[in-house]
């Protein structure tokens, strides 16, 4: 750089001397208009190379145009002479301001290429800019140790030839970006034999796009193990609690019968030992049950969604599932207004209502009829709010989280026949469906437990 500074003002003085010199011999022959026009030549290149500075070389010129003017050309104009002097500094001025203003926003161009380079080489991922024509015109440090490459070997090569047979299919999902107005970035993955990539694109102008690729075999991998062991142990879970529920049930029957049948030739103490036992079993069993219900929420994963009506579920419930529990509490289900349809599963969304409003009948205060209102709303425009409220206990705001654990119970809860298990499900039926669930309550006066679930619109707006 600094040779390329010194080459610069030789040239520049160089030209200044040409110029005096021809001035001189211009001057001394009359030749008015040669000499004036040959002093633009360094003023120019002193406005190119040195900006504002090139006023000075102007000034200095258009003083040696008037001396030799005035004492080499008799009868000269001196008001034209000053007037062609003062052109010589306003061209000087244009001249600098118009390149330094240039130079300064390529010294910002420089910058933010410098910061943007700096970006694209600390990113983890495999970094490129392509071209309109699929060839690479920027690749980072990441990229060229994934595929064992160097830049001499990248830049200006097409990315098809980075993937090998697969590259052609590459480049035509690469390209619907380009020709695609509407589709402004995509993502895929490609396997090439041994790895597994994933490819997100963008176009960034109309003539490049960025792409970002990673290497996700492993990721893969470690996926496909993780969910085989998972359903491994689901499995393990229900094979187990299946053959437990068999067993319970025995237990549960045989200790009941032997209840009826001894009860009368047993005294107090041990009648009421039996009782234990038989109690134990059923609550096991109940358990077992609930293990069972869990387990199938969990390996349900949330696939299936279609239209519930809600209306329709509450009905049959009361109906059926909570008949009995309605008539030996004496308690009432209220739904003021139509409730919204959600999308889920219906066998789901039943047991995830069926579970709550239980709990809103089972878990009264006593000499109280249990109520249990049930409203809907719409959230937003892609899901439902679903609020079951019941005139019971209510809960402590330090259980609000603890209550939706697995087996967690409230401890004025100890005494009834729950399992600690029904809030658990209630909250892996929602989250599969990327809703929320939780609890406003005051103790003494009632609970209000409210989830979210994907609403009507949900489906449209999907996509699916």
């Amino acid at each position: 750089m600094r040779e390329i500074r010194m080459k610069r003002f030789e040239i520049l003085l160089l030209s200044i001397f040409v110029c005096l010199i021809l001035s001189l011999i211009s001057a001394a022959y009359g030749i008015d208009i040669l000499y004036t026009h040959l002093f633009y030549l360094p003023i120019i290149l002193a406005g190119l190379w040195y900006y504002r500075k090139a006023v000075y070389v102007a000034i200095f010129l258009g003083l040696v145009h008037i001396m030799t003017t005035y004492f080499m050309v008799p009868g000269a104009f001196v008001a034209g002479t000053i007037l062609r002097s003062a052109v010589f500094v306003v061209v000087a001025c244009t001249v600098g301001l118009i390149n330094e203003g240039r130079a300064e926003r390529e010294e910002e161009l420089k910058k933010e290429r410098i910061f943007s380079d700096g970006i694209i080489a600390t990113v983890p991922d495999s970094l490129l800019v392509l071209g309109k024509d699929m060839k690479i015109k920027t690749a980072n440090h990441a990229f060229y140790l994934m595929f064992h490459t160097n830049q001499l070997r990248t830049i200006g090569h097409g990315i098809g030839e980075v993937f090998g047979g697969c590259g052609e299919g590459v480049i035509a999902k690469l390209s619907e970006i380009m020709v695609d107005k509407n589709k402004k970035e995509d993502e895929f993955n490609i396997n090439d034999g041994e790895r597994l990539f994933n490819i997100r694109a963008r176009r960034i102008s109309d003539a490049e796009e960025l792409v970002i690729i990673a290497d996700i075999t492993e990721r893969r991998r470690a996926e496909e193990e993780l969910e085989r062991r998972n359903k491994e142990l689901r499995e393990l879970v229900y094979i187990t609690s299946h053959h437990l529920q068999e067993s319970t049930r025995k237990m549960f029957t045989f200790s009941n019968m032997l209840l009826h049948s001894i009860g009368d030739k047993i005294n107090r103490d041990s009648w009421e030992n039996l009782q234990f036992v038989v109690d134990g079993a059923n609550k096991m069993h109940a358990l077992v049950n609930d293990l069972i219900l869990y387990s199938k929420v969990i390996m349900h994963k949330g696939n299936k969604r279609e239209q519930v009506d809600l209306n329709e579920s509450i009905e049959e419930l009361s109906n059926k599932e909570l008949a009995p529990l309605l008539n030996a509490t004496h308690g009432l289900i209220r739904v003021p207004e139509p409730l919204l349809p959600v999308q889920g599963d219906p066998k789901q969304v039943r047991l995830l209502m069926l579970n709550l409003i239980t709990n809103g009948l089972k878990f009264h205060r006593a000499g109280t009829t249990p109520e249990v209102t049930i409203r809907s709303s719409r959230r937003d425009d892609s899901s439902v709010r679903v609020s079951v409220e019941d005139n019971g206990m209510g809960v402590s705001r330090e259980y609000y989280d603890r209550i939706f654990g697995l087996f967690h119970r409230l401890p004025s809860s100890k005494d009834t026949d729950g399992t600690g298990v029904g809030l658990a499900i209630c909250k892996k039926i929602v989250e599969q469906y990327g809703g929320e669930i939780g609890v406003e309550s005051t103790p003494g006066c009632g609970s209000t437990f409210w989830f979210t679930m994907p609403g009507e619109r949900w489906e449209m707006g999907d996509g699916r």
